[in-house]
């Protein structure tokens, strides 16, 4: 199965390849499919240094984006009635068929599992789970099938970045009351970004050396940038 995911992943690359430039290819293959091999060294050091590195690798903010647009398609804006059972198989079968043509990474497994228990969840069971809930089950079942995932850096850095976000944010967030929408999306940003970045802090600076201090910034600028 991983072989064959890395087949797919592979045929998308050679399709930027034949229609970018060797620096757009390798751009736009960081932030589409989260392959870096072919990034230029100049543009990784900068997204790097700006603590946005998570733009570049498919992860959480991925799936999440991809997921949330899909429930808008299969919704069509109807936010109040619960999804057809067809519906949410729809939905998970092509979150799932992107996490496999992007090579079935550790983060985007965590991703896919932790919207697939959420979907369930509401969809089958109409139940809404726990976010804590969501991410040791998710653990659970990666680990199962992936033990070896333990020991990756960035399976690390996927669920302690959501358990940063899941412990931090509502204590950051409810520190500043904005006086507009505007303001408040923005803070909203930071303040994700200020709880993924204290989550990873320990492996961060374990395995890098290093801590990004514009961060708070970047993310506010540059993740509404990365969903268009």
């Amino acid at each position: 199965i991983m072989e064959y995911s890395m087949q797919c992943k592979l045929y998308l690359l050679s399709i930027f390849e034949q229609n970018f430039s060797p620096n757009l290819a390798g751009l736009a293959e960081s932030i589409v499919v989260g392959h870096k091999d072919n990034l230029e060294k100049e543009d990784s050091d900068s997204f790097a240094k700006s603590g946005t590195m998570h733009i570049l690798a498919v992860s959480g903010l991925h799936v999440g984006m991809i997921y949330l647009i899909l429930l808008q398609l299969f919704t069509l804006g109807n936010k109040g009635k619960k999804l057809k059972k067809w519906q949410s198989i729809g939905l998970l079968l092509i979150l799932w068929v992107y996490a496999f043509v992007t090579g079935l990474g550790a983060s985007v497994i965590r991703a896919s599992l932790m919207f697939s228990l959420i979907e369930i969840g509401r969809s089958f069971f109409g139940r809404q789970g726990g976010g804590f809930n969501g991410v040791f089950a998710a653990a659970f079942i990666q680990l199962l099938f992936f033990p070896l995932n333990l020991i990756e850096v960035g399976f690390q850095l996927s669920y302690l970045a959501v358990l940063g976000i899941l412990y931090f944010y509502p204590k950051i967030y409810s520190m500043v009351a904005m006086p507009n929408v505007l303001l408040s999306k923005a803070w909203q940003l930071a303040c994700v970004s200020l709880s993924a970045t204290l989550g990873t802090l320990p492996v961060t600076m374990y395995f890098f050396h290093t801590f990004p201090v514009w961060f708070m910034f970047s993310n506010i600028l540059l993740v509404p940038f990365g969903m268009i």
